[in-house]
């Protein structure tokens, strides 16, 4: 993510927030980005999107599709995605409010307000909108209900209808889509349609059966029977698409894998990831006893892994390194130097630099749980298994690790210019389990402790030591 970027929804089952969003849009871009994946993860145009990014992690080929699919479903989406935002100025402030952030939108951010455009007749049929005199008028709440109706019938796209050679060539898709099943095309003639009816000189009555209507004959696209169709039938289709990948296996397993299912709402919230825009530090090949020498600085030494771990943490496919299974690949973050010296080590010697290193020792939630015992306990640091996941996707991660009750504690990281959570747990003695996440999933862990679902109670004791050691960890994943 860029650092001028405040939120990124990238087809994935999670959302990103940069933690430095200003604190008076933090809870619009939340909500911009929970309707993005909201639209994508309960359409077919969106779950063809979201399977085919997964594929494209192991064989990027045909990583250009989700480009062009999303070029053509941006309009639709983005538009409703700031109207959400409206939507919510309106409901916590007032409708005044939301006309000047719409006024502000004109003048400082014209790509945005050029979305919006096409959205903006409806503010007329507001209820809050008491300076409108039309003859229908909604609350907001339910204009969003509409909006939202007019995207999803927008996305409800079947794209395995079309012949996987259309997706080989990326004109050839782009123009297929174009003159064929264009989402942005159908928003456009859709939302026209709605305000046709809006419009009407007719009795509110009447106009609201209308609106029923309208959407009659169009099957919801959020139901969960038609999301399971469209997987089965995306399976099959990328099956042939990716048929002679040098990664068959790969897919296969990934394809076997991949459910779709309806999002809870309150889960969606849960689904956001803290992040920064701020750039990683340049790797630098060392030695041990560099890495030692620098550990007096302020940083972190990471254990990334050994060869087997790496391999599948990061996508490496195994033809490609030649390195014996048992070396262990870490580096040490100097975030005042922003420098990262990286280092591949036997178990002995490993082990020998982690006795040596003061500073805070950070292990991947992937890798600890087949981290050698006889190096995990040799720390004299505190250790912090790190989790890069959204809180939602954390919990079966978080229970692995809680099978009886374990002390935990939020720690907040919030100000005007930042603002995110770090949910600490202690596995063991001096080993603590270390996950960032929004402000919003704390309601989320909270519900989790009391309904059993997590064994865990918020009694965890940081003193002045561990905070620091917290901080230290916090700066050096986020390259702050």
């Amino acid at each position: 993510m860029e650092d001028n970027v405040l939120g990124e929804y990238s087809f994935a089952n999670y959302y990103e927030i940069n933690i430095k969003v200003p604190s008076r849009l933090r809870n619009q871009t939340v909500i911009h980005e929970i309707f993005h994946m909201s639209f994508t993860l309960q359409s077919p145009y969106g779950v063809f999107m979201h399977m085919n990014r997964r594929l494209s992690t192991v064989d990027g080929r045909f990583a250009y599709i989700n480009s062009v699919l999303a070029d053509h479903c941006r309009k639709a989406q983005e538009a409703a995605c700031i109207f959400a935002e409206i939507a919510h100025i309106i409901c916590t402030q007032s409708f005044k409010t939301a006309t000047c952030f719409i006024q502000e939108l004109r003048t400082d951010n014209k790509e945005y307000y050029n979305y919006l455009k096409p959205l903006c007749p409806f503010f007329r049929f507001l209820e809050e909108n008491t300076d409108s005199i039309a003859n229908y008028k909604l609350p907001v709440s339910k204009m969003l209900n509409l909006i939202t109706s007019i995207v999803l019938h927008s996305l409800d796209v079947d794209l395995t209808q079309l012949p996987p050679d259309v997706f080989r060539k990326e004109k050839v898709l782009n123009r297929c889509i174009s003159e064929n099943v264009c989402p942005n095309r159908i928003f456009r003639d859709t939302t026209k349609q709605v305000l046709e009816v809006l419009c009407l000189d007719t009795t509110p009555e009447e106009i609201h059966k209308k609106l029923q209507n309208f959407f009659a004959d169009r099957e919801p696209t959020h139901l969960e029977a038609k999301l399971r169709l469209m997987q089965k039938k995306c399976k099959h289709f990328f099956a042939r698409l990716y048929y002679h990948s040098e990664t068959c296996s790969v897919l296969e397993d990934i394809l076997a894998d991949f459910k779709i299912e309806a999002i809870d709402p309150l889960d969606i919230i849960g689904r956001g990831i803290p992040t920064t825009g701020n750039t990683q530090y340049p790797i630098i090949r060392s030695n041990a006893e560099e890495i030692i020498k620098h550990s007096k600085n302020t940083g972190a030494l990471f254990v990334l892994g050994d060869t087997e771990s790496c391999v599948s943490q990061f996508n490496i496919l195994p033809g490609r390194i030649d390195l014996p299974p048992t070396l262990l690949f870490i580096t040490f973050l100097d975030y005042k130097q922003k420098q990262q010296y990286a280092v591949s080590l036997g178990l002995k010697q490993a082990e020998q630099l982690c006795k040596a290193v003061a500073s805070p020792i950070i292990v991947s939630y992937s890798f600890y749980p087949t981290m050698p015992q006889m190096l995990l306990h040799t720390f004299h640091s505190p250790v912090f298994c790190y989790c890069d996941r959204s809180y939602i996707n954390a919990v079966q991660v978080i229970q692995r690790y809680t099978d009886t009750e374990k002390n935990c504690q939020i720690i907040s990281y919030k100000n005007e210019s930042l603002s995110f959570e770090v949910l600490l747990i202690e596995i063991e003695s001096g080993i603590y389990f270390l996950l960032p996440m929004m402000e919003l999933s704390v309601f989320l862990l909270s519900r989790d402790i009391q309904n059993g679902t997590l064994k865990l109670k918020k009694s965890l004791t940081v003193d002045d030591s561990l905070l620091s050691a917290v901080d230290t960890v916090i700066n050096s994943i986020f390259y702050y």
